[in-house]
């Protein structure tokens, strides 16, 4: 939850050149998409897993803050726009029910609300940090909110790629 674009989203899109009816607009189709998309990612995360799922969020998110850069109402951007809000179906979920499963599988389900607390905690001190560190790299280039979001999530999702795999070599020895 370190998102640095929070504050300056909605000015960026209007520097693009989209007027505040043309960015509602766009932000009523992604939740529309998004809601529609809570039944399938639920599926996925049911099928292949909580990790799996949250894994394809983070992905279509970095892939979303490159798209994003684009020319304002591109085919590339509208992608980009499409990926940004529905990816969060993905994670959305998947995350609580992965706490309370890593709870379960070591008999501490009692501590299911304590741990949802300081998960919602962690997210919203991130999310307050990430806010005005966004705000001053705006103040240097707006696209560096973006572009480091993205950098970020590939970082994370290649680090989570290789533990898996150096655990899935250590299993097969």
């Amino acid at each position: 939850m370190f998102i640095l674009w929070v504050p300056i989203w909605v000015v960026f899109l209007q520097r693009k050149g989209l007027g505040l009816t043309q960015i509602g607009l766009l932000e009523g189709f992604a939740w529309v998409l998004t809601a529609a998309l809570e039944v399938p990612s639920g599926a996925i995360a049911d099928r292949w897993g909580r990790k799996a799922s949250i894994a394809m969020g983070a992905f279509l998110y970095s892939v979303a803050m490159f798209l994003i850069l684009a020319e304002a109402l591109s085919p590339a951007f509208l992608l980009g726009y499409a990926l940004w809000n529905s990816s969060t179906a993905f994670v959305s979920g998947a995350d609580s029910a992965l706490l309370y499963d890593s709870l379960k599988a070591g008999g501490r389900t009692s501590e299911a609300p304590k741990q949802n607390g300081r998960y919602a905690a962690i997210q919203q001190a991130s999310q307050g940090i990430a806010s005005v560190v966004g705000a001053a790299l705006a103040t240097i280039d707006m696209t560096l909110c973006f572009t480091i979001c993205g950098l970020g999530g590939l970082a994370r999702d290649r680090a989570r790629a290789h533990r898996e795999g150096a655990t899935t070599t250590r299993g097969r020895r």
